[in-house]
Formats: structure tokens, sequence, C-alpha cells
């Protein structure tokens, strides 16, 4: 579903709030694209860029919990990844600057993770993952690297949720920010704080498998996009209703135009594609 309205999402250019490209959000990532993780074409690239990106993780969140700005384009998180794989690079390169941007930016979370540019390996030391310490010389069993991917997944796709509504919210009635978050965080299973995602041992949330069990969170999400700009989808009254008056066909429609409406919104504020949640999924216990 959310896949299909992904697909959907009209992308032409008369759709971008602000048309112009030095917007200073258009097409930016508060986090890194989990597909930069999985790209490399080479198990030890794509080690490197895992562990680049397991060393920061802690204090990276830190700092957006403090409302911090990590912002930055796709390149220029390649090239943050990539700093634990490559040797120094030229100062006039193209990644080099980026790597000159990102300092400035995450200068604080850099120093505190120990990070150097100047260093010939960016994850010397120790990297944990939920308390258990990963072989630097090989890919992680493949349950925990889908773990790392679907967090990221989610905390992008929360803290995009949190930008977006900052952007098209036109509630006449100015709720507190942070009262206006846990609003938002209702949309999130067991989720206390915009960077602090609960690893699940089965498909929940907004991706649960039953439609019943998604359904308070697909209310929820629709209660925060019902102040937003734009043309409203009429199914969006259901959230009016009592829950037990809902049809299985109603809710499946219900979502299936909330995530239209929230993706195409999306690219209109920020010109790119929204990443969406993601299942969760578990390797079978032998």
């Amino acid at each position: 579903m959310w896949a299909d309205a992904l697909v959907a999402v009209d992308t032409s250019p008369e759709r971008l709030v602000e048309q112009t490209k030095t917007s200073p959000h258009l097409g930016h990532y508060a986090l890194p694209d989990p597909a930069l993780l999985v790209t490399p074409g080479d198990d030890k690239k794509k080690l490197a860029y895992l562990l680049t990106w397991l060393h920061v993780h802690p204090t990276l969140l830190y700092h957006l919990q403090k409302q911090d700005s990590t912002a930055l384009s796709n390149q220029a998180w390649r090239d943050f990844l990539e700093m634990g794989h490559s040797d120094k690079l030229k100062n006039d390169t193209a990644a080099a600057m980026h790597r000159a941007e990102i300092r400035k930016i995450l200068e604080r979370v850099l120093e505190t993770a120990g990070v150097s540019e100047a260093s010939d390996n960016a994850n010397s030391g120790l990297v944990y993952w939920r308390d258990e310490a990963l072989a630097l010389d090989k890919l992680p069993r493949i349950s925990v690297f889908q773990e790392i991917l679907w967090e990221l997944y989610e905390l992008n796709f929360c803290l995009e949720l949190v930008s977006l509504d900052q952007h098209a919210n036109r509630d006449p009635v100015k709720v507190d920010p942070d009262i206006r978050v846990q609003q938002i965080l209702r949309c999130f299973p067991d989720t206390s704080a915009v960077s602090v995602i609960m690893i699940p041992y089965a498909n929940t949330g907004l991706v649960a498998n039953d439609w019943r069990e998604r359904l308070p969170f697909v209310l929820a999400f629709v209660n925060v996009m019902s102040c937003w700009e734009g043309l409203k989808p009429k199914v969006f009254n259901y959230r009016l209703h009592h829950v037990e008056e809902l049809s299985q066909n109603q809710v499946l429609d219900l979502e299936r135009q909330a995530a239209c409406f929230y993706m195409q919104t999306f690219f209109n504020h920020f010109g790119r594609a929204s990443l969406i949640p993601h299942c969760i999924l578990k390797a079978p216990v032998i």
C-alpha cells in the first residue's frame, strides 16, 4: 500500500511549494537514506558504511533529541559514510567539500563520537548494536542488519513527519510544539521521543499485519494531517467515527488515501520522495 502510494506521487515541478533548488530544506535528509547502506557493490564498502553509521549513531540521535538540525543532501550523507572507507581526499574535490559541510554541521557529533577526518579509519574502536559488540571485519548477521535498516527507516519517517508538519500545518489554533510532537508520536507504537524508536518483535503500528491493529495508528496519522494545507480526502472524516463503526474496507481505503495525501504533500514541500514505514523482517528461530 505504501509503495503503491509512493509510485502515485505527481512529481511535476508545478507541485513544489518552493520551486527554487536553493531552498535550504529541499531534497535534504535528517538522517542517511537506508538505501545508502545496502547499495555498495562490495561487502567491504558496505561494512565500512554500516560501521561509520553505528559509530556516530548514539550521539547523533542525542543531538536530534535536542532538536539540533542534521539535514544534509543525500550526496553529503554518502560522503559522510565514506569517511570510514576512503583515504583522505584532496581538498578540491566535491566529496572533500561535503566533508567540510558535514564537519561544520555535525562538529559536536563527530567530536563526541571520536570520528576524525584525519584518521585512516573512522571505525576504529568497538561498535555496538543493542549492547552487542559487532565484528569490524565482517558484516553482521542478516537479522542485525535488518534491524539497523528498519530503525533507520522508522527514524527517518518519524523525523520527516515532524518536519513536514512544521511546514504544512495551517491550524489557526497554535499548539505548544512539545504537545504537537507528542500528538505526532501517537502514530508510532512504544515511542517516547522523536529519536527513540523501539525495535519490535513483529510488524506493528502503521504496518501491523492486522488492519484492526493498524487502525489506532492510522487514525492518529490522519488526525495529524487533518489541519494541513491542501484538499483533504473525504475519508479523513472517518476519524470522527467510533472505531467499531468502521469496516475493514473503510479502514483500508482510509489508510490508502492517507498515505497518498502524505506522500504528495511531502513531495510538494521537499522536492523528493518520502521514506516510508517498513515491516521488520525477523530471521526464523532455528
